[in-house]
């Protein structure tokens, strides 16, 4: 699920959008592993609770 963040980058949206899917879902986020390619979002899965992992890939368009 994509879990945007609000109009300004220091806002806890992403982070209440994280903890409302993980209700939805019905997920614990101690149990959680959040995967994402940019550093910014390791502060928002960190800060709901979850185990973030940084992910780095290269997008080709060939």
């Amino acid at each position: 699920e994509c879990v945007q963040h609000g109009e300004f980058m220091h806002d806890t949206a992403k982070i209440d959008r994280l903890r409302d899917c993980y209700q939805k879902y019905n997920l614990n986020p101690k149990e959680t592993i959040l995967v994402d390619d940019r550093i910014y979002n390791q502060y928002a899965a960190i800060e709901s609770g979850a185990h973030p992992v940084r992910m780095r890939c290269e997008f080709t368009t060939d």
